[in-house]
């Protein structure tokens, strides 16, 4: 491989970033200076939103859904450790990537931070290249599971696709579906409003393309979400379910059993 001079690097990082200007950015830091710092480095490339105390974070988190968090290691009304615990603790944040800034590295409080459910631990002062990229590269690996979950289900889902049309309309509703799994709330009327159709075109189209109807069409995503979060091993199975959408575990176990022939436990434990 040959050498690559600083220029050489930027102009590499700047491809991959822009690549990746729909991305959504969570900064969340109380120290004005290096809070303009970050903002400059990342308003740029990405739709970012700055906090500047936890409790403002985990209020607007919901709404925003962030895809990367970076969270100061001290904030103004709490501990970036306490932030980051918090997070993870719940359900719908706990899979957000949260790389944490420290100003002093040392080996029992980095691996506090980590413990905490920290996805990457960085020390200042840091080489601004080194956070870009390692942003944009994590950045990339959600992209690049997202397009591999995407064609799973197409896969799976697809009993014809006859046009472009139909390809790009798939698309689109397998994205919104699985970018609003763990919205309870998400049904027929809702998916019908984001792709403009009434319920009864929708119904025909859905049913023509998948062979499915358009509940069973969503609930299946909903199954196979749950599915991959069970194999990661991470998560209990009530959360799992909430993860996922289900709100009575119950009927999650129900509808579960039905569609994979085994139990949630059976299916996380087989023999």
């Amino acid at each position: 491989m040959s050498a690559h001079t600083k220029n050489d690097w930027h102009g590499i990082l700047s491809q991959i970033e822009s690549s990746l200007i729909d991305s959504r950015l969570l900064i969340v830091e109380s120290n004005p200076d290096t809070l303009s710092y970050l903002e400059k480095l990342f308003s740029g490339q990405y739709n970012t939103l700055i906090c500047t105390t936890g409790k403002d974070a985990i209020h607007k988190i919901s709404l925003f859904q962030p895809q990367i968090i970076i969270v100061n290691k001290q904030l103004a009304d709490m501990e970036g450790l306490t932030l980051c615990q918090t997070l993870k603790e719940n359900a719908d944040t706990s899979p957000i990537p949260v790389i944490m800034i420290t100003k002093v590295y040392k080996d029992v409080a980095t691996l506090q931070l980590f413990a905490s459910g920290a996805f990457d631990v960085i020390c200042k002062p840091f080489d601004p290249s080194i956070l870009r990229f390692k942003i944009a590269n994590l950045l990339r690996h959600q992209m690049s599971w997202e397009n591999k979950t995407l064609a799973e289900h197409k896969r799976l889902n697809i009993k014809s696709v006859h046009t472009e049309n139909d390809c790009k309309f798939l698309d689109h509703l397998i994205r919104f579906i699985e970018n609003n799994l763990n919205n309870p709330d998400l049904c027929v009327t809702m998916v019908c409003k984001e792709m403009a159709a009434s319920q009864t075109l929708f119904y025909h189209r859905i049913t023509s393309l998948t062979g499915q109807t358009p509940s069973a069409f969503i609930r299946n995503i909903r199954l196979k979400k749950a599915a991959n979060l069970l194999l990661t091993g991470k998560h209990k199975i009530a959360d799992v379910a909430t993860m996922a959408g289900f709100e009575n575990p119950k009927h999650f176990y129900k509808v579960f059993k039905h569609y994979y022939k085994v139990s949630p436990k059976k299916y996380l434990h087989p023999k």
